[in-house]
């Protein structure tokens, strides 16, 4: 089972590194992973779609906000790191556009579309809901952002990089073919036909 402490010794020991029990731990390598960890586990799930991570829900509507160019401002969804798409319940030839911005000193989903629903990416903190793709990769991400101040080796840092991309290559071809997704635009032959 899977825990913070656990991929941070798993980015140590691509380093070769020290191994910690804590992310408390007083060491240097302790200290690097308190400070990266986070960031590095929000990057991996920012660069693919995760089916461990998707989430959907209908928004929030603001009222008394309107953003220049759209007819209507929804909250951001809290827990979200990236938002995908907005989803419609029937296949559409065209996704919906949905801008995501400022307004009002507020993060808003902005679009056109009435009692809409976003698909996003979201923000799961606890490693047991992790899929092992994910944290092999998280494993390399963190390597890559743990080399510089642990290592002070450029090789080193540029070669976990190098690694994290051929892993999240793999572990994103992989979770893709987990399921089946409607096509986003439907055959107008075989439409036609039926």
């Amino acid at each position: 089972m899977a825990s913070e402490v656990t991929i941070c010794n798993l980015a140590l020991s691509h380093l070769g590194d020290d191994r910690i029990n804590s992310l408390d731990d007083p060491t240097r390598q302790g200290r690097a992973c308190k400070l990266h960890y986070a960031a590095a586990r929000d990057a991996v799930l920012r660069d693919h779609p995760w089916n461990f991570a998707t989430s959907r829900e209908y928004l929030a509507l603001l009222s008394g906000v309107t953003p220049v160019g759209w007819a209507y401002a929804y909250a951001y969804p809290s827990g979200c790191v990236f938002a995908r798409e907005i989803w419609q319940d029937t296949p559409q030839l065209e996704p919906t556009p949905f801008a995501v911005m400022r307004v009002s000193s507020q993060r808003v989903v902005a679009t056109n579309e009435a009692d809409a629903a976003l698909e996003y990416t979201a923000l799961v903190s606890d490693p047991t809901q992790f899929d092992a793709l994910f944290i092999d990769a998280l494993g390399y991400k963190l390597a890559s952002e743990l080399a510089m101040p642990l290592t002070r080796s450029v090789p080193i840092t540029q070669a976990m990089l190098s690694l994290y991309v051929n892993r999240m290559a793999q572990a994103t071809t992989i979770d893709s073919r987990e399921g089946r997704k409607d096509p986003d635009h439907p055959n107008g032959f075989i439409q036609a036909r039926l």
